[in-house]
């Protein structure tokens, strides 16, 4: 009665690091209870079990709404822990349907586009609050971690110019199954605070990340189809179709290369040819989209030098690092100009030509 009765006290304990946290272990209980069939659960429902089992601090209904929604929902957190039907919801005591973190992973990997989370069980991998000590999760070095395997994997399936790709000897390969499948596997639970507001920490990461989906997708779609030919059709849907759940979160190669990369551009963005008629938008997503705290805050046209969509064109493929990045962008455009870029002198007017 006393807390009740002094808002300012019961403020002063909300705040409080270490007494206001709310465990997701102990809020997953109610899964038996409120979680249907199909994973979700309504936000009311999720209150009055609360109400009802759990409520450390017996405050209200709606402080409770509040706690959820910062500790569990905002887009700042590393980890969400509660979904809802889009990216930019909130938690509301209501009928709205949200999802539990481990039941949207299990939607996540019936999609089988979602390639880095096929073929294994869920329960064998931890989630975020299932780790002790936060510094074991794993962290932006799994970026790092791959460097060796794809160097690996590289130096047996890549031409020697870098161009080219052998992906049906990958799929085969011992490495590919047994070292760079369980590797990617958990860019699922990554934990990515670390390069946040980090532009080349960002640029790095997600160009290295841009280049292995790339690879990872054309193996994937040559086990599914037995054949690496794209007509148009297929190149078009090929980059907004397969992806990777990073830090619990899926991505795209057009998410990654115009989300990320080009600050939040919309080029290549999957949509209904009415949505793009009538609602034209000017921006991926919106600014309370939990992804927005990992795009670039400034564009870097070289990035286009770096990326490797699979074409005979496209620039050969390195693994980026951060402290080097802006020499190595630099190489990368000046190795494209020099290989792609030809001027000639046609009756008196220099012209530019891009092979």
């Amino acid at each position: 009665f006393f807390l009740h009765t002094n808002p300012k006290l019961r403020t002063c304990l909300m705040d409080s690091k270490t007494e206001a946290k709310l465990e997701p272990k102990k809020i997953l209980e109610s899964r038996g209870k409120i979680v249907k069939t199909d994973g979700t659960f309504k936000g009311s429902a999720l209150i009055d079990w609360m109400v009802e089992n759990y409520n450390p601090f017996k405050v209200s209904r709606k402080e409770l709404e509040e706690m959820i929604n910062k500790q569990f929902m905002d887009p700042e957190l590393p980890h969400q822990f509660i979904f809802g039907g889009k990216e930019d919801a909130s938690f509301t005591d209501s009928s709205s349907k949200f999802r539990f973190l481990p039941d949207q992973f299990r939607v996540y990997q019936q999609d089988t586009y979602v390639i880095n989370l096929q073929g294994f069980d869920l329960k064998n991998e931890k989630f975020y609050y299932e780790y002790e000590n936060p510094e074991d999760e794993p962290g932006v070095k799994i970026a790092y971690d791959l460097k060796d395997v794809i160097g690996d994997l590289y130096a047996e399936y890549l031409s020697e110019d870098g161009s080219g790709v052998d992906y049906e000897g990958i799929t085969k390969s011992t490495v590919f199954k047994e070292k760079f499948v369980p590797i990617v596997r958990k860019l699922a639970y990554v934990n990515l605070s670390s390069i946040v507001g980090k532009n080349d920490e960002i640029k790095a990461f997600f160009i290295n990340i841009y280049n292995v989906l790339n690879i990872h997708a054309n193996c994937a779609r040559f086990e599914k189809t037995k054949s690496l030919e794209k007509n148009f059709l297929d190149r078009n849907s090929f980059f907004s179709t397969w992806k990777y759940c990073i830090a619990g979160y899926t991505f795209t190669l057009n998410d990654i290369e115009h989300g990320m990369l080009r600050k939040n551009n919309t080029h290549g963005q999957k949509k209904s040819f009415f949505s793009k008629l009538f609602f034209p938008s000017k921006t991926r997503w919106k600014i309370g989209s939990p992804k927005f705290k990992y795009i670039v805050t400034e564009v870097d046209p070289r990035i286009h030098f770096s990326l490797n969509c699979g074409a005979k064109s496209c620039p050969p493929i390195k693994v980026y690092e951060a402290d080097s990045l802006d020499m190595q962008l630099n190489m990368a455009t000046k190795n494209f100009v020099k290989n792609d870029v030809t001027f000639t002198d046609k009756d008196g007017k220099m012209t530019l030509e891009i092979s």
